[in-house]
């Protein structure tokens, strides 16, 4: 079961003693960590999320996918999504291509089956061989997680309060997020010592990687997207 933020929270507090309480006003500020631990789950969702034949560097987000029936009635709102949902038709889940409203109008859209997005309700582009309303569709898409708005909420939950709608992989996920905030809280203070420091980077960088290869997107990526 995936953990909770005040989980994370704590453990990167408790890895220097310069995040003692009487030392460091921002270690005691729990919003702020909360506000940035948040941040940081979704970007690492939408990373995995986002596959390289899009121009991301995901080679797979099954570990994050959902997989939901829909009618195409025009109002059915999709929860937030980290990615361009994937749509099949239900009868015979033969793709359906999701282009953009405006490539429609011009008249450079794929050809049929397609829909459109507004927003994040699906809707029918209205030409012949398109989906229509009653259409059945299955819809595949990365969820974003809500952002948790006090620490016992847990990480990646896409319905706050309820740990059975995360996905978050706590054993190589955690790990990561740990060294991480680790890592902010050092760079914010700006008082640690360079022995300290590298320590500190070198477990990010460990930790990174090893989520990187879980998740099968570029390590390099994930690093760099800690700064």
């Amino acid at each position: 079961m995936a953990s909770t933020g005040q989980v994370i929270l704590d453990a990167a507090i408790a890895s220097s003693l310069a995040n003692d309480a009487a030392r460091s006003e921002l270690a005691s500020n729990s919003v702020e960590l909360l506000n940035v631990l948040n941040r940081k789950i979704r970007q690492v969702y939408t990373l995995a999320a986002t596959p390289k034949a899009d121009g991301g560097l995901s080679r797979s987000a099954d570990l994050f996918l959902d997989r939901v029936a829909t009618t195409l009635d025009g109002t059915t709102v999709l929860a937030e999504h980290a990615f361009r949902p994937t749509v099949f038709r239900t009868s015979d889940l033969v793709r359906v291509a999701v282009v953009p409203r405006a490539d429609i109008r011009d008249g450079i859209a794929e050809l049929p089956p397609a829909v459109h997005l507004e927003g994040n309700i699906l809707k029918s582009t209205g030409r012949a061989g398109d989906p229509g309303t009653g259409a059945g569709l299955t819809v595949e898409f990365v969820a974003l997680p809500v952002n948790m708005a006090v620490g016992t909420e847990t990480i990646g939950a896409t319905t706050a309060g309820d740990p059975t709608t995360s996905r978050w992989p706590s054993a190589v996920g955690d790990p990561f997020l740990i060294s991480w905030l680790a890592r902010y809280l050092a760079l914010k203070a700006g008082d640690r010592e360079a022995q300290e420091f590298g320590g500190i980077e070198a477990d990010l960088a460990e930790n990174a990687n090893q989520l990187a290869t879980y998740l099968g997107i570029d390590g390099t990526r994930l690093i760099e997207a800690a700064e």
